[in-house]
């Protein structure tokens, strides 16, 4: 499985994938640590993709110190995010979770 998190300041969109490509979960959440740590340590064994903005940045650091896998993206590397005619934050999730699935990242 695979966890995409799309962070914000004050919020965070995650998706969750699983080997397959099947969707187990979508959810927007406050960007706060015990909102987020409470929906993701049911996963906390499997990889999440963060792209390297400022919010995205401070929630991998906490995110670490909790032992979770994290991967930190540069959002250049990702074109298919940024060239996304939808650009909403459950996309923006989506993609960062099917494209470090599919090894593209």
């Amino acid at each position: 499985m695979v966890i995409g998190l799309d962070v914000h300041k004050r919020s965070v969109y995650a998706t969750v994938m699983e080997d397959n490509g099947n969707i187990i979960s979508q959810r927007n959440m406050e960007n706060n640590m015990e909102t987020v740590n409470g929906f993701l340590s049911v996963y906390k064994d499997h990889d999440i993709v963060i792209e390297s903005s400022t919010s995205g940045k401070y929630l991998c650091k906490e995110l670490l110190k909790l032992n979770y896998k994290i991967h930190l993206i540069n959002p250049a590397k990702v074109p298919e995010i940024s060239n996304n005619y939808k650009k909403t934050d459950k996309e923006d999730s989506l993609e960062l979770a099917e494209l470090f699935r599919l090894n593209a990242l």
